[in-house]
């Protein structure tokens, strides 16, 4: 019989407003970029703090989202001959960023999001071979189709993490998680997924019925590569809630993780907003009701044994903290705890360094335990 789950709570001061003065007089598109994506989401996300408040100010005075976004990234030098490396790695990154922040606010998959995409993953995978922490992974999924990631080695590892994004974060995106594990003796695994990224705009698979014969086919070859490390997935915004309906499946995953992850996935009736209508586009032609409406994390983690960390956000515009606790209720497991943080917003982004602390040392444990 299931343990009552560990509720942890962390409180902080909630944090005003920060929406700039003449708010209502912006664009349709400006007013959902700042309420989706504060400067601590794109912070978070890979943008150095400056691109960051520079881009939300530019937005706020009127300028459009995504030439801002891309003016910065073109005044960015270069990295020239004599830099030293980490300054090369360093500005590719931040331009990586900026790309990929460029395309946020584009709902359909056009030729021209494609490119900037591409563009950015050629970027970081420049900077990424510069600084030597990370490298571009080509995966197969089911029927042969291609999945892109990254792999984050860690010296002297104990135990090997798959982490998922969501619906707008993507694997790139997630890179402060994937060091932070790393250096902690956690192979890290970025992946885009079905709907995602690279995965998703270079190779055409979207998201599916068949979504997770093409995780099963992800977890086939990190297995192979970590030769017994024990596996562990992280699940991040929407990737948490499908990383808690896919986990209870498959009994090589040691231990799950949801960073922000619903109960179940909105309901997609009616006009949507945009942050809704990205939902629709994730699932290419597929029937994107049926396929979201299939998922209930509470439901099977029910059928799991597997010991179950979630953290949530008290301040989380999407995620109640009543779902999170149904979740823990209905689990399975006997290691069961939820972290919540007061003023978090989705998926903790305001409180980096407390979140990769904790989902990286709840991993080692749970190796330990194991």
């Amino acid at each position: 019989m299931a343990h009552s789950p560990i509720v942890e709570r962390h409180a902080f001061r909630r944090r005003p407003p920060a929406l700039p003065d003449g708010f209502d007089q912006l664009s349709p598109e400006s007013q959902a970029a700042l309420r989706q994506f504060g400067p601590e989401r794109l912070v978070a996300y890979g943008l150095a703090r400056e691109d960051a408040d520079e881009l939300s100010s530019r937005v706020a005075q009127g300028d459009g989202w995504r030439a801002a976004a891309c003016e910065l990234g073109d005044r960015l030098p270069d990295p020239g001959p004599g830099v030293a490396p980490a300054t090369a790695a360093g500005i590719l990154f931040r331009k990586a960023a900026l790309a990929r922040a460029s395309q946020m606010m584009m709902i359909a998959d056009t030729a021209e999001r494609r490119d900037i995409f591409a563009r950015a993953a050629d970027l970081y995978a420049s900077a990424g071979a510069i600084a030597g922490d990370r490298a571009r992974l080509v995966l197969r999924g089911a029927q042969g189709m291609t999945l892109a990631g990254w792999r984050f080695k860690a010296a002297q590892p104990i135990a090997a993490a798959v982490v998922w994004g969501g619906v707008e974060g993507w694997a790139m995106d997630f890179a402060a998680m994937g060091q932070a594990l790393a250096a902690r003796g956690i192979v890290a695994y970025l992946i885009d997924g079905p709907g995602q990224g690279e995965t998703r705009l270079d190779h055409g698979l979207y998201f599916g019925p068949d979504w997770q014969a093409h995780w099963r086919a992800v977890v086939d070859q990190v297995e192979a590569e970590t030769h017994g490390l024990p596996l562990i997935m992280v699940g991040n915004s929407m990737g948490g809630c499908l990383t808690m309906n896919y986990a209870p499946h498959d009994p090589r995953i040691r231990a799950v993780c949801s960073n922000g992850g619903p109960l179940r996935p909105p309901p997609l009736t009616g006009e949507l907003p945009s942050k809704l209508r990205k939902f629709v586009v994730f699932c290419g032609e597929a029937d994107a009701g049926a396929v979201w409406g299939a998922l209930d994390s509470g439901r099977e983690m029910a059928c799991s044994s597997q010991p179950l960390l979630i953290l949530h956000g008290g301040a989380d515009p999407l995620v109640t903290e009543a779902e999170v606790l149904e979740i823990a209720a209905r689990a399975g497991a006997d290691d069961v705890r939820v972290v919540v943080y007061s003023d978090g917003d989705h998926c903790i982004y305001n409180h980096p360094a407390d979140k990769h602390d904790r989902i990286a040392e709840w991993i080692r444990a749970a190796v330990r335990r194991a």
